[in-house]
């Protein structure tokens, strides 16, 4: 049907207009993008929460004292390591104040409160000066692996309650898309004689 019209044609186009090799055309369509979008949730589901199964920790950065390099809002990615590993310039998540912080290594020594440990002094790359006091090595959480800079907002959203909901509906919709073409589509059956 065409209206026709000073300024618009418009044509509806009816299921059965399709030719065969336009509805093939549209499936392989339909079908990638829906693979897509479910990489897509898949990677951040992963990077939301799938990386502690492999002993990596995630956290989100609260205050600016590494920015420019880990503004606030980035997710870090956080793994154990063994004390004597660390070196001056890595960056690591330790106890502080009954939180967490995650600042540079500048300098290292043998403790002298606790025989047979190493202690770590830290600073914010944006903090002029040194933390006020050095980190023991049995305060360490872990070494900075690597972050994604704004990720945390997006993770602290969806781990609330409206976010958690409007993720539960993408994956509802995400798995009607991926079964609508054999719904909307569905294949025909030959024939015998």
């Amino acid at each position: 049907m065409c209206y026709n019209t000073h300024t618009v044609c418009l044509k509806i186009v009816q299921m059965s207009d399709i030719n065969g090799a336009q509805m093939k055309i549209l499936k392989y369509a339909w079908n990638t993008v829906s693979i897509i979008l479910i990489i897509i949730v898949v990677i951040l589901a992963i990077l939301i929460a799938g990386v502690k199964v492999v002993g990596i920790t995630p956290l989100k950065v609260l205050t600016g004292s590494m920015e420019p390099e880990y503004p606030v809002g980035s997710m870090i990615y956080i793994k154990s390591v063994d004390p004597d590993d660390l070196k001056k310039g890595d960056t690591i998540t330790f106890k502080f104040n009954q939180s967490l912080a995650t600042h540079r290594i500048v300098d290292i020594r043998q403790s002298e409160e606790i025989p047979g440990t190493l202690e770590y002094q830290t600073k914010g790359d944006a903090n002029k000066t040194v933390d006020g006091q050095w980190v023991n090595e049995t305060d360490i959480e872990g070494r900075l692996l690597f972050s994604i800079p704004y990720f945390g907002f997006f993770a602290n959203y969806v781990q609330s309650p409206p976010g958690c909901y409007v993720a539960i509906a993408v994956g509802a919709v995400l798995v009607l898309f991926v079964f609508l073409p054999d719904i909307i589509f569905p294949k025909k059956k030959k024939e015998t004689t």
